[in-house]
């Protein structure tokens, strides 16, 4: 698959330190600490990830239909966690982080799976999305409490790969007609997302004809998951070539993964 496609051990440090690193945000904050977005604090973070990773040890595990509905599974998951103690969650979390840990890093890397939206990816994207979920959540908390979080860039690869599988299921192509954009991150493999009639399509390799968004994986990761805007991004360090219009026409349309 495209993007530099990892390797088992790679993923199994990079999820390790991942959730080290926001379980011990999350135990330094105040547990009301709420986020940016105003909808959430640091707990429901906390709540919010032992449902996630409680999803990947459940095989009837209800999958949304759309982009939206997602966010309905997670408020419905949320509720019933409401009035769990932070460091009670912390502990659910470890011990679902324990049986994720003796079942997926068993599988092959390219092993296929349903996710939301209709769309399938592999299990070397699926492992990123956990990581995704540590990584964006606690760089949220870590904003609001006043600190930065840097994202490596080879875990930003990984979740610039997974949202790249994704996208087909994340992206309003009827809101955007025809268009064509080829994805650059550094270090990685360039991606071509052709838009038309309706439809979407992401192949490995770049046209040059196309527009093109060029950045760090960790930049072009956090414009995908909706932390930054296209400006935003590009104060960053990314660029754009060709027309800007398609670049910004095909990001007003990803929905938030």
């Amino acid at each position: 698959m495209f993007v530099c496609a990892p390797d088992a051990s790679q993923l199994l440090e990079y999820e390790a330190h991942a959730l080290r690193r926001t379980t011990d945000l999350l135990r330094s904050v105040p547990p009301d600490l709420a986020l940016a977005s105003g909808t959430w604090t640091a707990r429901d973070v906390a709540a919010h990830l032992v449902t996630v990773i409680g999803r990947y040890l459940d095989p009837g595990v209800t999958l949304a239909r759309s982009p939206r509905e997602v966010d309905e599974i997670n408020r419905r998951e949320l509720d019933a966690l409401e009035g769990v103690p932070v460091n009670e969650l912390l502990e659910m979390l470890a011990a679902r982080a324990a049986e994720y840990t003796q079942f997926w890093p068993l599988l092959p890397l390219d092993q296929q799976f349903p996710f939301h939206s209709g769309v399938s990816v592999d299990v070397a994207a699926l492992r990123s999305n956990w990581i995704g979920e540590l990584v964006i959540h606690g760089r949220d908390v870590a904003l609001a409490a006043g600190t930065e979080v840097a994202i490596d860039d080879a875990v930003g690869l990984l979740l610039v790969r997974l949202l790249l599988q994704v996208l087909p299921g994340y992206l309003r192509a009827a809101d955007i007609g025809t268009a064509v954009l080829v994805v650059e991150p550094a270090g990685g493999e360039p991606v071509t997302v052709r838009v038309d009639s309706g439809t979407t399509q992401v192949q490995a390799g770049g046209d040059a004809a196309a527009a093109r968004l060029r950045g760090s994986p960790a930049t072009l990761a956090l414009l995908l998951y909706h932390r930054l805007d296209v400006d935003g991004a590009l104060a960053a360090g990314a660029s754009v070539g060709g027309d800007p219009a398609v670049v910004r026409r095909v990001l007003a349309a990803l929905e938030q993964p």
